[in-house]
């Protein structure tokens, strides 16, 4: 049982947390993210030092990543690299210290990331009919300034169907596929209809976006927790459905649209960049790396490059192969055996190896947002107590 003061303390440490979510996914640039972030970790360390006996420490996967970062950092020093960007991606591995926070201070972080999605759909819709439509207004311009000042998004078309499509983006929008897991699970379990809501304007707000790989995978994070939902012969059927219904739209894209075509823009240049970084592979770069932020001349955009949509080949290029293998295991398994992880957790497990899928074609996973989704996880795998986690009772509601 909590006292007063450590009630007060946990208020404080939550509404931190829910600030710098929502800035960061917001205005991933503005200066107050960085004050808030300081202000969390001077409140985290305080704690720490007056209960050090009390405090364990549940992993060392932040320490692991941010060390790969550090070394990527100093290859940068030595080598050709956009200086602004690697600056950047070391920074950026900071925020995954968040999980000490978390973890101590007991922070229900599935409805710091609801909030967070709230956010990012509220954004998009304001700036949407601000930009989009009433675009004579003063609140237009306020709106558009604020939208590059603090690179916000992108605005334009896309042509991969046969019409060019509308495209409206927040930067931070495939941090909804977190959102989109814990409005769908909590829909399943309890039949709330704001949650079913929020489902259908995710989903609305991926649309505008026209994120191919978001959607992907969040259609396939709802068949999957679906499945987890369902027993016996109903989970079968679903499975089949979903196969059937997968491979004849899969047809159509391929047939019908330049959805997959090799000739679509966007589909040319990540070809491009893929080619090119075999071209630029050696022996010592694919062991030692290039540092982060590291240029290499690609054939997709026709010009020397630092980042490129493929996170995969550009951490290869950064940190080489070696040290990215353990990067991305530590992402993958925090903890020191899954031998004792709930066995809630492996859903977890299945739903950020979806995440990692997507950002294998696309720049997703190691900047704020994207690692924001990693302490998500993490909070899931490590935690101890599932008092969060709703349950389906008999009633339907909260057991």
């Amino acid at each position: 049982m909590l006292n007063s003061g450590q009630r007060r303390i946990r208020a404080l440490a939550s509404l931190l947390m829910g600030i710098f979510v929502v800035a960061t996914l917001c205005a991933p640039t503005a200066p107050a993210n960085k004050l808030v972030f300081v202000g969390l970790m001077a409140l985290t360390l305080a704690a720490g030092l007056a209960r050090p006996t009390q405090l364990r420490v549940p992993t060392i996967a932040p320490l692991v990543v941010i060390a790969a970062f550090v070394y990527g950092f100093g290859l940068s020093l030595v080598n050709w690299v956009d200086d602004e960007l690697s600056q950047q991606f070391a920074l950026a591995s900071t925020v995954l210290v968040l999980i000490y926070p978390v973890i101590w201070f007991r922070i229900d972080f599935d409805q710091i990331v609801k909030i967070g999605g709230i956010a990012i759909c509220g954004l998009t819709a304001l700036s949407f009919v601000f930009i989009v439509f009433l675009t004579d207004s003063a609140v237009s311009a306020v709106f558009l300034d604020l939208f590059v000042e603090y690179s916000l998004g992108a605005i334009g078309e896309r042509d991969f169907l046969d019409d060019p499509v509308a495209m409206f983006s927040l930067g931070s929008t495939p941090f909804l596929f977190c959102a989109f897991c814990v409005f769908c699970r909590d829909f399943m379990r309890l039949h709330r209809f704001r949650d079913l809501l929020m489902v259908f304007i995710i989903i609305l707000t991926v649309l505008l976006s026209t994120s191919r790989g978001t959607l992907i995978v969040c259609i396939a994070a709802f068949v999957f927790l679906l499945l987890c939902e369902l027993n016996g012969q109903a989970r079968w059927i679903l499975a089949l459905l979903f196969g059937a219904i997968t491979l004849v739209l899969g047809i159509y894209l391929s047939s019908q649209t330049d959805f997959f075509s090799l000739g679509e823009t966007s589909n040319a240049i990540k070809v491009g960049h893929a080619t090119s970084f075999f071209d630029n592979l050696t022996l010592t770069r694919s062991i030692i790396g290039q540092g982060l932020g590291a240029y290499y001349f690609s054939g997709g955009r026709d010009e020397f490059v630092a980042h490129t949509e493929i996170t995969l080949f550009d951490m290869f290029r950064y940190l080489g192969v070696p040290v990215t293998a353990v990067v991305f295991a530590a992402l993958w398994v925090p903890q020191h055996s899954w031998a004792r992880t709930p066995v809630h957790s492996a859903r977890y497990a299945v739903l950020f190896g979806l995440y990692l899928l997507l950002s294998l074609t696309n720049p997703v996973l190691f900047n704020s947002y994207g690692l924001l989704v990693v302490v998500w996880y993490w909070w899931h795998v490590l935690r101890t107590d599932t008092h969060h986690e709703p349950q389906r009772g008999l009633a339907g509601e909260r057991a």
